[in-house]
């Protein structure tokens, strides 16, 4: 009798809970919602470092898998400082209007 049941190796858990994370990482920049995405960078931190323990030869045949993650998560981490620094921005010019308009 054959099992149509798939063996998970020992990191499949580490990169399934990795694009998961990245999924909601994602989620949490699209709606600016900067606590949850920052909650979400530590956790995904703290999968990578768990893949440390991992040896090279179980994870090399997901290197692309992997490589993918890391590409994504590059990303949501530039997105994320292009829109904190747009905020700062706008907070600025918000406050010379007001101190602007505060001296008339």
């Amino acid at each position: 009798m054959a099992e149509n049941k798939v063996n998970l190796r020992p990191h499949d858990a580490h990169l399934i809970a990795l694009e998961k994370a990245q999924d909601a990482l994602e989620g949490a920049l699209k709606d600016a919602d900067f606590d949850a995405a920052e909650r979400i960078n530590m956790e995904m931190r703290e999968r990578f470092a768990g893949l440390a323990h991992v040896h090279t030869d179980q994870i090399r045949h997901d290197l692309a898998r992997l490589s993918a993650i890391i590409g994504r998560h590059t990303q949501a981490r530039n997105d994320l400082v292009e829109q904190v620094a747009g905020l700062q921005r706008n907070q600025r010019r918000t406050q010379a209007v007001i101190a602007a308009y505060s001296k008339h």
